[in-house]
């Protein structure tokens, strides 16, 4: 599914497959950039506790590889809602140097305008694509349990269907590389929360020696069916954020002192 490329010592994932659509979906791992431990070495979060500079040379590294123009990139701020908004030109260039400067408390970003790249940040959350492969609108979502929970995935394939006019079977959803269910421990209390509030079959969640794993993935894939999304168009990656620190920053596995990869989508 994602493949992994190198340039310049920089190592980044790709889902060649939406080439054919005219779209880029990339994600991006922690190595090849210039932060020290426990940052090493491709910090991209703005928002992190290391310093400004070292984030910003490496994302001047990265926009360089991915050849992207950094005036086109716009970043949300993330809180963890379900707020989505329809960026245009007027937005473009938002967060990429100061992260008080990114799309204020948006968690979900789509974009009509061809030229513009979404970009978000992540370091355990689900990062969710979404492309029209007919109309060639897209969008970025940032899923974390509480985000999966207040269905940011279901209001950003409402507004695709209501209010661009997509016709669901030309609609694609990735679920980027992300915690695993495996890994994602949690109270049993969250996992009474998503039972009420989900009529789903209980694949989404585990018990292991009276311990709860939820897995959201899972659940916006389940989201996703329920919303009319095709099963064929679903692409879900079994990478885990967790388990492969070699490749990824986790926050959850580095009790929150940590980097943060990027995932960003853009028409080719």
């Amino acid at each position: 599914m994602f493949i992994q490329k190198e340039k310049d010592n920089l190592i980044y994932l790709q889902f060649d497959q939406m080439k054919q659509y005219g779209f880029q979906v990339i994600f991006t791992t922690r190595i090849g950039g210039f932060s020290k431990k426990p940052y090493d070495t491709l910090n991209l979060g703005l928002h992190t506790a290391e310093q400004d500079n070292i984030v910003i040379k490496n994302r001047k590294k990265l926009y360089k590889v991915l050849n992207y123009k950094s005036e086109n990139i716009i970043y949300g701020e993330q809180i963890h809602s379900n707020n989505i908004k329809v960026v245009t030109a007027g937005d473009k260039g938002k967060g990429v140097w100061d992260h008080a400067k990114t799309v204020p408390k948006m968690d979900g970003l789509i974009a009509t305008d061809s030229k513009i790249i979404l970009g978000g940040h992540f370091a355990d959350c689900v990062p969710i694509y979404i492309l029209d492969k007919k109309k060639g609108n897209f969008s970025l979502v940032h899923a974390g349990w509480k985000g999966t929970y207040k269905k940011i995935l279901a209001k950003a394939i409402n507004f695709f269907k209501k209010g661009l006019g997509s016709s669901l079977e030309n609609l694609i959803v990735i679920l980027g590389p992300s915690i695993s269910g495996q890994k994602y421990e949690v109270g049993s209390d969250l996992i009474d929360k998503f039972k009420e509030e989900f009529d789903f079959p209980s694949s989404y969640f585990m018990k292991i020696n009276n311990n709860f794993f939820l897995d959201i993935k899972e659940v916006n894939k389940m989201i996703a069916l329920q919303k009319g999304i095709k099963k064929e168009n679903i692409f879900i990656s079994n990478l885990c954020t967790y388990n492969d620190e070699k490749l990824f920053y986790s926050y959850r596995r580095d009790q929150g002192k940590t980097g943060r990869m990027a995932a960003f989508i853009s028409r080719i």
